[in-house]
C-alpha cells in the first residue's frame, strides 16, 4: 500500500484504539472495530470457532471437488505454494483426504533462505511441483524500486504470485485453483466475500490496486522514468507478462475458478504447521523469525523481514502483532502474554539477512537508512528524550 494512502486516513488527533480481545490497533488497513472495541477479525474468529457449521462448508468442498476430480491421473487442481505450512497442508489435504491430483505452482522469492529451499524440496517429495524462477535481474530491479518508491519490497513477488499460478491453470487447462487463507477475513476483518469462499479474478485486481495502481506496469513506468528500464531491454525481456494477471477473456474461456480453502476448512496456521511438519516434510528455522516469536512461518525469503518492518514504520504494528493476535484467537496464548511479546520483538531491526538484502537490490546501508526515514509515518512515531524514535501508541 502507497504511504499516502496509509497518511490519508491518520493524524494526529485521530484515536488510536487496540482490540479488547487480540493486539491489533486501529491502525491496521482495512480493520474495523465494534462498539465494545473488538476488532472485526475477533469478532470473525469467534463465529469460525463456535458458530460456522464445518460439516456443512465440507459438502460444499466435495461437491466443488467431485465437480473437478480427474478420471485418468491428470492434475486437477492447482494450489499456488511456498512450500510453506499452509500450502503444504492444503495440497496433501486435498490429495490424501479428498483424492485429488494437485500441481503446486510455486513462484520463486527474491532471495531463497536455506531453511526455505529445504523445505521447499521435501514438499517436492510429496507433491508435484512447478517452480518458476523469474528472471533475476528483473526481479531484483523491480524489488528496488517498489521499495524506493512505495517501501514495499514484496510487490513484485505478490504480483507474481497473484498472477502466475492462473496462467499456469490456463495452459495446461487446469481450471480450479485452490489458494490457502482468505487473509481479509482471517486477518483484516474483511466482509466483502467473507460468506462466498471464491477469490474472484476482479477481487485480485482489486488487491492489486490496493497496494499500486496498474500493478507491475506501475513499476515499470517508474523504471523507464528512472532510466533503470528502457523500451529494448523490456522488449527482451517479455516474462513481464508473467507479473499480470490474465485477462477476463482468458480465465472465462478456461473457466478458471479460484477458491479459499479457509472457507471450507478451519483455518489454524498453528495446526497447519504440525499437519505439514507430519506429512510433507516441513522443518522450522534454527531461531526465531527477528520481529516475532515464530519460527515456522514465512521462510522462503530473506526479504520477509525488511518487509515486515516497514509494516511497523508505516502502520505502528510488525509481526509479532500480526502473530500474537493470531494466536490469541486460536486459544493458544492469553492476550497479557500477547501483549508481553509485542513488547519484546516487534519493530525489531531486521539485521539477520539485510546485507544479502541490499546486495540484492544494489543498495547500501545509507541508501536503505534514508528510505527508513522516508517511509516512517511521523503521525505515529515520535523521539524521546534520549532522541530516540518510539511510538506514540503502544499496546497495553
Amino acid at each position: 500500500m502507497k504511504i499516502k494512502n496509509s497518511l490519508s486516513v491518520l493524524n494526529k488527533k485521530k484515536k488510536i484504539i487496540f482490540c479488547k480481545k487480540c493486539v491489533n490497533s486501529s491502525l491496521r488497513p482495512r480493520l474495523k472495530f465494534d462498539k465494545n472495541g473488538v476488532c472485526y477479525s475477533c469478532l470473525y474468529s469467534i463465529k469460525k470457532h463456535q458458530k460456522i457449521n464445518w460439516k456443512k462448508r465440507e459438502q460444499e468442498l466435495l461437491y466443488l471437488l467431485d465437480k473437478h476430480r480427474s478420471k485418468n491421473g491428470k492434475h486437477d487442481i492447482i494450489v499456488p505454494s511456498s512450500g510453506g505450512k499452509d500450502s503444504g497442508y492444503v495440497a496433501h489435504i486435498l490429495k490424501h483426504k479428498y483424492g485429488m491430483n494437485p500441481l503446486a505452482v510455486s513462484w520463486a522469492p527474491g532471495l531463497y533462505t536455506k531453511i526455505g529451499w529445504l523445505n521447499l524440496m521435501a514438499f517436492c517429495k510429496k507433491i508435484d511441483t512447478f517452480i518458476y524462477v523469474p528472471n533475476r535481474e528483473l526481479h531484483s530491479k523491480l524489488s528496488r524500486i517498489a521499495f524506493e518508491e512505495f517501501g514495499d519490497i514484496f510487490q513484485p513477488w505478490q504480483y507474481g504470485m497473484e498472477a502466475y499460478p492462473q496462467k499456469i491453470a490456463i495452459k495446461f487447462n487446469i481450471p480450479l485453483v485452490m489458494y490457502g487463507e482468505n487473509q481479509w477475513v482471517e486477518y483484516s476483518g474483511g466482509h466483502l466475500d467473507e460468506e462466498g469462499g471464491e477469490n474472484t479474478l476482479i477481487r485480485r485486481k482489486l488487491n492489486q490496486n490496493l497496494r499500486v495502481k496498474s500493478g507491475v506496469d506501475k513499476l515499470i513506468q517508474i523504471g523507464i522514468k528512472k532510466k533503470i528500464f528502457n523500451k529494448n531491454y523490456l522488449k527482451k525481456n517479455m516474462l513481464v507478462d508473467d507479473y499480470r494477471l490474465p485477462s477476463e477473456n482468458e480465465a472465462s474461456a478456461n473457466k478458471t475458478k479460484s477458491y479459499f480453502f479457509s472457507y471450507f476448512k478451519k483455518w489454524i496456521p498453528h495446526q497447519n504447521y504440525y499437519y505439514a511438519a507430519e506429512n510433507c516434510g516441513l522443518n522450522c528455522d534454527i531461531e526465531r523469525t527477528e520481529g516475532t516469536f515464530t519460527k515456522y512461518a514465512s521462510l522462503d525469503d530473506k526479504l520477509d523481514e525488511i518487509y515486515y518492518y516497514f509494516q511497523y514504520l508505516k502502520f505502528g504494528f510488525g509481526r509479532c502483532t500480526s502473530d500474537a493476535s493470531c494466536e490469541i484467537r486460536d486459544g493458544y496464548i492469553s492476550r497479557k502474554e500477547g501483549v508481553n511479546l509485542v513488547k519484546l520483538y516487534d519493530g525489531e531491526f531486521p539485521l539477520r539477512y539485510l546485507k544479502d538484502s541490499l546486495e540484492y537490490m544494489k543498495m547500501n546501508r545509507k541508501q536503505f537508512d534514508k528510505i527508513v526515514e522516508k517511509f516512517r509515518n511521523k503521525y505515529i512515531w515520535k523521539k524521546n528524550k534520549f532522541k530516540k524514535w518510539e511510538l506514540r501508541h503502544k499496546v497495553k
